[in-house]
């Protein structure tokens, strides 16, 4: 019974892992600290997009926005990665992550007078 049971438990890690290749970081405007409720804005374009798969995060700017710093941390609030980089050159950015810990992160990208937040599990 009890190798049953681990069998079930291997396919189902297994499992787990396949699904999780290239898995979408939602990226938005952070919504805390406002003194009022923010409203939603449709059309709105985000210049960058991220995804986690099982050795990189990859931010692929859609829209070259000038200087951008990408900060990464990690549920302590420790930074674990932090680059600062120039879309007008650079479109694509590939974050090692597997010396990370599991666990849950945070990114922050910054350019201009735009901040994005996106979380992950690693």
């Amino acid at each position: 019974m009890k190798q049953i049971f681990c069998l079930i438990l291997l396919l189902l890690y297994s499992v787990g892992n396949i699904n999780a290749i290239d898995t979408p970081v939602e990226l938005k405007p952070p919504t805390d600290n406002l003194p009022y409720p923010r409203a939603q804005i449709k059309n709105r374009t985000i210049a960058v997009t991220a995804t986690l798969n099982d050795t990189m995060l990859v931010l692929n700017f859609n829209i070259a926005v000038g200087l951008s710093t990408i900060i990464v941390t990690d549920d302590l609030g420790s930074v674990v990665y932090q680059q600062t980089i120039d879309t007008d050159s650079t479109s694509e950015i590939d974050i090692p992550v597997d010396f990370f810990d599991s666990g849950d992160y945070s990114i922050a990208i910054h350019y201009n007078t735009v901040k994005l937040l996106g979380y992950f599990t690693f």
